[in-house]
């Protein structure tokens, strides 16, 4: 006897990272994303991305110990504001948000494709998230995130998500595994 057993893979083509809407004061917050199969990364804004100028600030940067800053965005919704960065040549992003005592704006929401050599969007099997050692030690405020496989109702109170957007995700069928 053959049995047949067919394997789902995930093939993620984009991933949302947001922050809460509206972003509670005091929100610091530091996330390392990694795509082990990206030879680089493109990051792209929502339209509505709305923070405090000059005083609550989304920094990305390309390494974890934040010496290679690619961008810094604040103030209010509009393109001058919050361009989004050039594509870039590495695996890894780290964003880190923090805002002031007062009460929050809108916050941010951002995509983040991986991208291979020629700089063409590519799907990945994986992508990795994980805090920032350097950027959390001694740290006070508010530092909560949610990961969610997809958007729902009650998830407004932590202070960043993570979702795998169904319009960026399918599951494909591996090649069936046989054994005998």
């Amino acid at each position: 006897a053959i049995a047949v057993e067919v394997i789902k893979r995930v093939c993620i083509e984009r991933v949302c990272v947001e922050s809460r809407h509206n972003y509670a004061p005091n929100t610091h917050l530091a996330v390392l994303v990694q795509v082990p199969h990206a030879a680089g990364l493109r990051v792209s804004l929502d339209a509505r991305c709305d923070t405090k100028r000059d005083r609550d600030r989304l920094t990305l940067y390309t390494d974890a110990l934040l010496q290679t800053e690619v961008a810094v965005l604040h103030g209010p919704c509009g393109a001058s504001n919050w361009a989004p960065p050039p594509d870039f040549s590495s695996n890894t992003l780290v964003i880190v948000f923090e805002s002031d005592a007062s009460p929050g704006e809108w916050g941010f929401r951002l995509y983040i494709e991986a991208l291979d050599s020629g700089g063409l969007a590519i799907s990945v099997p994986h992508v990795m998230f994980e805090s920032v050692a350097a950027y959390t030690q001694g740290l006070r405020g508010k530092q909560d995130i949610a990961l969610q496989a997809e958007e729902r109702e009650g998830a407004g109170d932590s202070a960043l998500h993570i979702v795998f957007d169904h319009a960026g995700c399918s599951m494909d069928a591996a090649p069936p595994r046989t054994s005998a």
